[in-house]
């Protein structure tokens, strides 16, 4: 009886830490963190500005609420500036 009581004792921590891994790296917990998650109407998430063009609106999710936005323009990491219709040269 007492190995079954252990074995349900380590299971039952294992199940707590696995739940402790889960609320750290949900999104919640993110933005908490004060990041944002910024998603386009559909609610895609945006990873890179590749995945919206000028024009698109885009939602962006923070701790205490949403902001709605139009994009301008993206601007790569390369620094150099898009052309004139908001896209990246190529």
């Amino acid at each position: 009886m007492e190995r079954f009581n252990q074995q349900f004792r380590a299971r039952r921590d294992r199940v707590a830490r696995v739940g402790d891994m889960l609320r750290l790296l949900s999104p919640e917990h993110t933005i908490g963190r004060g990041y944002s998650i910024t998603s386009t109407h559909d609610g895609k998430v945006v990873r890179a500005i590749g995945d919206v063009e000028a024009g698109s609106e885009i939602q962006t999710r923070l701790r205490d609420g949403k902001l709605l936005s139009v994009v301008r323009t993206a601007i790569p990491e390369s620094g150099r500036e898009p052309d004139k219709t908001g896209q990246r040269e190529t």
